[in-house]
């Protein structure tokens, strides 16, 4: 089908210890910093997956999402944030955005 990719055609990016703290810090998700360990997760169809590790120990999946509209990202995160409500446990859910920036393909979960 148009406009469908396969998975293998999905470029995998591996973002810098740098770059997930800038983006750390421009949503003020401070309890995350200073970042002191980041692993990227498996998975992530068109996005990247991180486990953040703050200085204070508190843990979080950061996911960055690649060439989403800022509707399609509050829309995934609506969807996740049911996960809970419907009894699922374990599965991560957004954290609300502080700070939102119009144009923005970051999400933070």
């Amino acid at each position: 089908p148009r406009g469908v990719m396969s998975k293998a055609d999905v470029a995998v990016k591996t973002h810098s210890s740098e770059e997930l703290s800038e983006v750390l810090a421009h949503y003020e998700f401070h309890f995350a910093l200073p970042l002191v360990a980041h692993e990227r997760l498996f998975g992530g169809y068109s996005g990247s997956n991180y486990r953040v590790e703050g200085a204070d120990g508190r843990v979080a999946v950061l996911k960055m999402m690649h060439s989403y509209n800022v509707n399609d990202v509050e829309a995934i995160a609506a969807v996740m944030a049911q996960l809970p409500v419907g009894g699922l446990e374990g599965g991560c859910t957004a954290l609300p955005l502080s700070r939102r920036t119009s144009g923005s393909t970051f999400a933070a979960s």
